[in-house]
């Protein structure tokens, strides 16, 4: 057999929809005949073969097929790539989109089937004729249905860091008003252990009245009495203070004078009211009063001295203002 150089041009074209109503499965190809001494081999049937490889240039065959064209005056044969006979595969089942592919052309010059192969070039162009067809459309397809839910949870992520403090909401109304609570009063006598007796500024203490719960607030209203044989009027004040803690303790009082009839008999009676405001609520123990009753004049004559007595009421309250 001759030897022979071929010198071959792919024409990848896209083949107007005007000349045909489907894509056609065909490539042309064009390639001019030479000899081994680079004479044109012309007006002679020559034997071609024609592999499209997936891959590389020495890929896996996809589709080969055969042709027996008569080269021209030039030594120039045309041919379509697609219309020969067919030895391995189908050109309209190839999947252009999966490249690279490479053609490679072999060829008889003596026109029979003892093929050698004259070249390898790869296919940087994907017909587009052939692409559609196989595709259905050049076009892009609609969208297909979301696929199934994945059947495993994915683990909880960790958590999110505390957020910021929200602004202080609006007021509420105001509440129904609650019940009334149960009123305590305790009340008694007081006593003193001696008389006013003595210069201008003498006192007289009394014994502890009053049982007063630490942590609590009281009223108490106190009326004290001092009588004696004489006429003349006298001058008094009272104080009052605890018996332990430091609870705080106001005081409002008046002294008036005038004649009781207590004992059946008329005397002349100094009296002292005095409202007493306690505040307990710092307290930590129990504690109780006592009062202190002090004449500005002198007493010390025996119709002058004073007897001092008493009584008080406590209040219970809930706070004080």
């Amino acid at each position: 057999m001759r030897l022979f150089k071929i010198i071959f041009i792919i024409l990848l074209g896209l083949f107007s929809s005007t000349a045909y109503s489907q894509a056609p499965s065909i490539m042309s190809y064009q390639a001019v005949i030479r000899d081994n001494t680079g004479a044109i081999v012309a007006s002679q049937p020559i034997g071609i073969k024609i592999s499209i490889l997936q891959g590389s240039v020495t890929g896996t065959p996809v589709y080969v097929e055969e042709q027996s064209p008569t080269s021209n005056s030039n030594g120039l044969i045309s041919i379509q790539v697609g219309s020969g006979q067919a030895t391995q595969g189908s050109i309209q089942t190839i999947d252009w989109a999966s490249g690279p592919y490479f053609i490679q052309s072999s060829c008889d010059i003596s026109g029979g089937n003892n093929y050698s192969v004259i070249g390898t070039t790869q296919l940087l162009s994907v017909p587009y004729a052939l692409y559609a067809a196989n595709s259905g459309s050049s076009n892009p397809g609609p969208q297909g249905p979301a696929g199934p839910a994945g059947s495993n949870t994915g683990t909880v992520g960790p958590a999110g860091p505390k957020g910021d403090t929200g602004a202080t909401g609006a007021q509420g109304p105001k509440g129904d008003t609650g019940a009334a609570g149960a009123v305590n009063i305790n009340h008694g006598a007081l006593t003193f252990g001696s008389l006013i007796n003595g210069v201008a500024g003498s006192s007289a203490v009394s014994t502890q009245f009053g049982t007063f719960v630490a942590g609590r607030s009281y009223v108490v209203d106190v009326l004290i009495y001092a009588t004696n044989a004489d006429v003349p009027p006298y001058s008094l004040k009272v104080a009052f203070a605890a018996t332990s803690g430091s609870p705080t303790i106001a005081t409002k009082y008046i002294v008036a004078d005038g004649y009781s009839y207590r004992s059946s008999a008329s005397k002349t009676e100094y009296s002292i009211y005095a409202k007493v405001i306690i505040d307990g609520s710092s307290v930590a123990n129990n504690f109780g009063l006592t009062a202190t009753v002090t004449c500005g004049e002198p007493t010390s004559t025996n119709s002058a001295k004073l007897t001092v007595n008493g009584d008080y009421v406590a209040h219970l309250v809930g706070s004080i203002n």
